[in-house]
């Protein structure tokens, strides 16, 4: 493997012979930075990490669906809005007709 491959195996080996999870190895411990055996921190953080970025790519996916249709939403409120205000600055009260009215 190399030569720092002792630095890279005897983590492994201790949390094989006292029986910790992936997880626990991965954050039940200090890794020292920078340093050959926080390979083993990421690799064993990976999956975790991989998981958190999907996760945070279906939030910001749906935040941007939701965000499309609440601006629509405001969209169709503030020429609503912008028209009554049009229609006050001209003195009329009566709602005001567009071209497709007769």
């Amino acid at each position: 493997m190399g030569q720092g491959a002792s630095s890279l195996i005897q983590p492994l080996i201790q949390a094989m012979s006292f029986g910790l999870r992936a997880q626990d190895m991965a954050h039940g411990q200090y890794w020292i930075h920078p340093a050959l055996p926080e390979v083993i921190e990421n690799a064993l953080l990976a999956p975790v990490r991989r998981a958190a970025m999907a996760a945070v790519a279906a939030a910001l996916t749906f935040s941007d669906e939701l965000g499309r249709e609440v601006h629509s939403a405001a969209g169709v409120q503030r020429s609503s809005t912008f028209a009554k205000c049009q229609d006050r600055q001209r003195g009329s009260t009566r709602p005001r007709r567009t071209s497709r009215q007769s």
